[in-house]
Formats: structure tokens, sequence, C-alpha cells
């Protein structure tokens, strides 16, 4: 993964839209969007996040959240996902 965005469907047909920095820098990062079509929208019901410092092995930030169930994580702490699926409509302009 260097630093362009890509597309990828699971068997459940779910698309992940990926981004991330692998290759520049001293900050790498990967995040994932899921989304799903239902009731005829797409809806993001989970994002995962990852970020880390080459120099600074100490230095790691991870977020899970999933809006269907209302769980996420934080590094390895439960926390809630206080939010709904977010309708894809609110990123129109983006």
């Amino acid at each position: 993964m260097g630093q362009l965005p890509w597309l990828d469907v699971n068997g459940k047909g779910s698309l992940f839209i990926k981004s991330g920095n692998e290759t520049i820098g001293r900050d790498r990062w990967r995040q994932t969007l899921t989304a799903v079509y239902r009731n005829n929208e797409f809806l993001i019901t989970w994002i995962a996040y990852t970020a880390r410092d080459t120099l600074d092995t100490e230095r790691l930030v991870v977020c899970d959240l999933n809006f269907l169930t209302g769980k996420g994580l934080r590094i390895s702490t439960p926390i809630p996902a206080m939010v709904k699926p977010i309708k894809t409509e609110s990123f129109n302009g983006i």
C-alpha cells in the first residue's frame, strides 16, 4: 500500500473504501470505511483506523467503530460507538 486509495468487496457485498500511507514520512496510517447497501441507500457502518510513528514505536493509534452494534475499540479498550450508520449523502461535495 502506498498512498492511493482503493476499493474492495467481501463475500457479503460490503464495500471497503481503503486509504493510507505506508511509504512516505515517519507517520504511517491505514483507514477502512465499510459501506453497505440497504433500503436503496449506502450506509457507512464501520470505521477502522490505525496509525504509527516509525521512529517512536510506543506511539500507536488504533480505533475501530462499528455503528451497527454500537461497539468500538480504542487501542484495546472497549468504547461505545454512540452514533448510527452514516448515510453516504452526508459526504456530498467532498
